[in-house]
């Protein structure tokens, strides 16, 4: 069973992101919402795939986040964000393996990409 890391600010779409992938049969971890969670998460619990927000609570963004793990563990990355601005603007092509899914997100998409990746 594939293991997937919700890293989200907004707990009312974490929880229904959930409990989409629960019913599809993947393990899901407990939403964390900040850069420092998710990062702990991930590399405490190692999931398959990270389902990451860019802007979070905290000081850190999803992106900063998501290059913290890379250091660690090669987890991929699907990003979700209505400000896919930040994305182009750190150049992560050669640091990173990610998908982008801008807001508001349709929850089939989202399960393609991760079934492309299995």
């Amino acid at each position: 069973m594939k293991k997937i890391l919700i890293v989200e600010d907004d707990k009312i779409f974490a929880l229904s992101l959930k409990i989409t992938l629960l019913k599809m049969g993947y393990e899901v971890l407990k939403p964390v919402d900040t850069a420092e969670l998710g990062f702990n998460s991930a590399i405490l619990h190692k999931p398959d795939v990270i389902l990451m927000d860019i802007l979070l609570k905290g000081s850190e963004t999803g992106i900063d986040a998501a290059l913290n793990i890379n250091e660690v563990t090669q987890i991929p990355v699907i990003f979700m964000t209505g400000n896919t601005e930040m994305l182009k603007k750190e150049n992560l092509e050669s640091k990173l393996r990610y998908f982008i899914h801008s807001k508001p997100i349709n929850e089939k998409d989202i399960i393609k990409t991760i079934e492309a990746l299995f």
